[in-house]
């Protein structure tokens, strides 16, 4: 008998399972025959940037030469989400990941994935999962 926690367990895997899905359709948004080149340099350092805490949508935007709202414009036309969605995904992504196969303390994986603040990460981690970040390090299941 699990106790009740498989519902949470499997709950938490959908989730992965979802964030992966959504990075995975991304990725291949990017893979389009006509994209936007604007857009592929702002992904590009997106993926070399992700751990930066200092990344944001104004910094790549000023990086990249052009007006914030034109950017959001331009990555929202040509991925269906928003810069600051996308490097959200990829975080949490990464955070989900480090969290099953790493075994350092929940905050330092939340520096480690570019989040300033570990509550910040915490509330976050729990409304895209519905579990905390030791919920779902100990298999999806609730603690306490």
């Amino acid at each position: 008998d699990d106790g009740g926690n498989g519902d949470l367990s499997q709950r938490g895997e959908r989730v992965a399972g979802a964030l992966a899905y959504k990075l995975l359709s991304l990725a291949a948004a990017t893979e389009k025959s006509k994209r936007d080149p604007v857009v592929d340099a702002a992904v590009e350092i997106i993926r070399d940037s992700w751990t930066d805490d200092n990344l944001s949508v104004k910094a790549l935007a000023s990086r990249l030469k052009t007006h914030r709202s034109t950017l959001c414009r331009r990555f929202a036309d040509s991925l269906g989400v928003s810069p600051q969605k996308y490097l959200m995904n990829l975080r949490m992504s990464r955070a989900l990941e480090y969290l099953k196969t790493r075994d350092e303390p929940i905050e330092q994986i939340c520096y480690q994935c570019g989040f300033r603040s570990g509550n910040y990460f915490a509330r976050l981690f729990k409304r895209v999962t519905g579990l905390t970040p030791s919920e779902y390090r100990a298999g999806g299941t609730k603690t306490g």
